[in-house]
């Protein structure tokens, strides 16, 4: 596969010559591509699409987030994300959208902006993903995938103002996708 900028890599564990890969193609996700045989040669596999029927599921943000990972165990369960994370259980053949940004469509709440799918090469059945909204974990196999953050602060700040009085307690941030927050009171000492 060629005319990538970016490359998403995952090996299967039980059987190091079957390889996945995920390209980048002018912020959409590529085909995903499977080789049995080491990347001696590499065929085309299906590509998932939203439940909401917008498109790649990367919708022009696979510069940002695009993430494939292989079950250690089961070298036909992936795990894809750009958006919102799919799975696919015949070797990317089909997939199903497991998460949704909101939680619409019937789907579980899986926060938007999928950066890490992690297999727990130890533990069958535990799955991770990292996101714009923290870490979720699936110790199900991926039925379910609770938010595990348990405080963990991934907030990230794009702008922030403060307000124009002097010596004002007044602040107010925009963050990457989980809203803007105000600051009234604080402590400085």
């Amino acid at each position: 596969p060629r005319g990538f900028s970016r490359i998403e890599i995952s090996v299967c564990e039980a059987t190091p010559s079957t390889i996945y890969l995920l390209g980048n193609q002018r912020g959409n996700a590529s085909n995903i591509y499977a080789s049995y045989n080491s990347g001696e040669n590499w065929f085309m596999l299906g590509i998932p699409s939203s439940v909401e029927g917008l498109g790649n599921f990367a919708r022009g943000q696979g510069g940002y987030d695009l993430t494939i990972a292989v079950d250690p165990f089961d070298c036909s369960h992936l795990i894809v994300g750009g958006i919102d994370p799919y799975e696919s259980r015949d070797g990317g053949n089909t997939w199903r959208q497991i998460g949704h940004w909101y939680g619409g469509f019937g789907l579980q709440y899986i926060h938007a902006d999928q950066h890490a799918a992690v297999f727990d090469n130890e533990r069958e059945g535990v799955i991770y993903l990292g996101n714009d909204g923290g870490i979720f974990r699936s110790t199900d196999g991926g039925r379910n995938y609770p938010n595990r953050n348990l405080g963990y602060n991934v907030t990230q700040f794009y702008a922030g103002a403060i307000h124009p009085e002097a010596y004002s307690n007044y602040i107010l941030g925009g963050t990457q996708d989980n809203g803007s927050l105000r600051i009234d009171d604080f402590d400085v000492s």
